[in-house]
């Protein structure tokens, strides 16, 4: 294979959002569209022929949450960070026209049958004519048996002239979530492997991402909906967005992207009313997921990953050398901490690798 470093001009860079995968890629790998920076507004997305050396803006998507190219690459359908609406317009410009109003912002994909997929509000799988039409509601997970695994379901992918969808099944953590196939007759879903995300490739190949930032390809019968042989890595260190899912796309013609790199690191910062801001902590950085202020402000609850588990952690505001201090160490997942405004208790959602998520109380040491 081909291994090729794509850079951006400075004013067109690829911007990499926290919540969603960054880019996409038409099935016969001609265009690709890409979160970029707006003009009146932070990110915006861009569209680029595989024949220009730069990208163009594409009005009317600023903010954007998921998008996906048709086939060919002449359309986008995308939703945008300020509302539950499915949206689809040219790539050259034009007129935009909403397919949808009940989309979540969990993946799309305009399949070569003209139809767009997309996670609904009841957490399953619906899809609609990519012309405009009705929505065809394909599963609902809340009328499933509430067998172990059971969750909502994302990054749907039309598997071509089977009346299947590969989908990802969220667990409580990203190590939890699994690799499924939907059955689009019947609504029933059959778990395939560990994974957050996937594509299928024709030929028979199915690529899968895993938490530990890793892509790996196995054949795959799409009509079965069953692996054939085992999981073998392609590229790892590939960028997690905060969801879990991976930043990358494929072709149908085999033409890989991704963002290199784990999880988002980030760091804590003060900001002021004017919008200033300045470190709490200088050089403290990494997989920093959610920060919460004791009521005096003097220490801070972290949830902090190591990317593969996490845990919480207390941190002393006032003082820029005082060392974190760790206060889980079972929990898998660690979310939204919380002081009690009244004394030293924390409380935050937890869980195991397998079990749904509970409330869980911590002293703060």
């Amino acid at each position: 294979p081909i291994h090729l470093r794509v850079a951006m001009p400075d004013s067109q860079e690829v911007r990499n959002p926290s919540n969603f995968p960054s880019m996409v890629i038409s099935d016969d790998g001609s265009t690709m569209a890409y979160v970029g920076p707006g003009t009146s507004t932070a990110t915006q997305i861009w569209v680029k022929r595989r024949a220009d050396i730069g990208g163009t803006p594409l009005p009317g998507t600023e903010n954007p949450g998921t998008f996906a190219l048709s086939e060919d690459g002449s359309e986008i359908a995308f939703s945008l960070e300020s509302g539950p609406s499915l949206y689809a317009k040219s790539t050259g410009g034009g007129t935009i026209r909403t397919l949808s109003d009940s989309a979540q912002d969990l993946g799309l994909d305009w399949a070569s049958d003209g139809y767009v997929y997309f996670q609904n509000f009841q957490a399953g799988i619906s899809r609609v004519p990519g012309v405009g039409g009705a929505v065809e509601m394909l599963s609902d997970p809340s009328e499933e048996d509430g067998t172990s695994g059971t969750g909502d379901q994302t990054w749907p992918v039309a598997l071509p002239e089977t009346g299947k969808v590969l989908i990802t099944r969220w667990g409580a953590t990203p190590e939890a979530d699994s690799i499924a196939i939907l059955d689009m007759e019947s609504g029933e879903v059959r778990t395939l492997e560990r994974g957050v995300r996937a594509e299928y490739l024709p030929g028979g190949f199915i690529l899968v991402g895993t938490a530990d930032s890793n892509l790996s390809v196995a054949r795959f019968d799409p009509r079965s909906g069953g692996l054939d042989g085992p999981l073998r890595s392609v590229t790892g260190e590939v960028r997690r967005v905060q969801n879990g899912a991976l930043d990358f796309a494929v072709s149908r013609s085999g033409t890989l992207l991704y963002v290199a790199g784990g999880g988002i690191e980030s760091e804590p910062v003060w900001v002021t009313r004017a919008g200033d801001f300045e470190p709490v902590w200088e050089g403290w950085t990494g997989l920093l997921n959610t920060v919460a202020l004791s009521s005096d402000g003097r220490r801070s609850a972290i949830a902090v990953s190591d990317g593969v588990r996490d845990d919480l952690w207390i941190r002393n505001t006032t003082s820029a050398v005082a060392p974190p201090q760790r206060v889980t160490f079972q929990e898998v997942g660690v979310l939204r901490p919380v002081w009690n405004p009244v004394g030293d208790t924390i409380a935050y959602i937890a869980s195991e690798a397998d079990d749904q998520p509970a409330p869980r109380f911590r002293e703060a040491l």
